[in-house]
């Protein structure tokens, strides 16, 4: 019995090992709006520019224009000769002028991504003179006197979502990062 017990174990854990296996080969990349972060860079944002209708911006293809979660905005795709595409952000245009708008918009995201990856890292740290609830947290993020972000940890990497200032503009956006675990140097 006890033979048949351990063969069993045995040969079970050996399944399961090659089921992990197979389904990290087939998890090795982010997928940024559905399609994996893969390739090159040129192959990358053509998929977006074809299949998202994104737009290049300057003529540049390393940055793109569009709409993602119903929103207008940038995307910076980041590769380099080591590794194929390793990261993008992407900056929502949507500008916002007070705390509640920017706190909201970011709880709004945040949600969508917590029922799809569960819950995230989580800091919420304001920098004194600021705090949460003093009427200043705007002025804080403006003044980059805060560190206001969810990362969820992935087995393909890593998707963050925060605040920040855009200094061109004089308003607060909010941006996320996307980086791929390091991958295999491409040919």
């Amino acid at each position: 019995f006890m033979k048949r017990f351990f063969a069993c174990t045995a040969i079970l854990l050996a399944a399961l090992t090659m089921s992990a296996q197979g389904d990290q080969a087939q998890m090795g990349h982010l997928k940024f709006y559905g399609l994996p972060m893969d390739g090159s860079l040129e192959v990358f944002s053509d998929s977006l520019i074809n299949n998202r209708g994104f737009e290049k911006s300057f003529g540049r293809i390393n940055i793109l224009n569009g709409h993602f979660m119903d929103m207008k905005c940038h995307v910076q795709i980041f590769s380099s000769d080591k590794y194929p595409v390793n990261s993008l952000t992407v900056y929502f245009d949507e500008s916002y002028t007070n705390w509640g708008a920017l706190k909201s918009a970011f709880h709004s995201i945040e949600s969508i991504y917590t029922e799809k990856y569960g819950s995230a890292f989580r800091v919420r740290k304001f920098t004194d003179p600021y705090k949460e609830g003093d009427g200043q947290e705007y002025n804080a993020v403006k003044s980059d006197n805060v560190e206001y972000y969810d990362t969820w940890k992935l087995p393909e990497g890593e998707i963050t979502l925060r605040m920040g200032y855009d200094t061109a503009n004089y308003y607060c956006i909010l941006i996320m990062d996307y980086v791929n675990k390091k991958l295999k140097k491409t040919k």
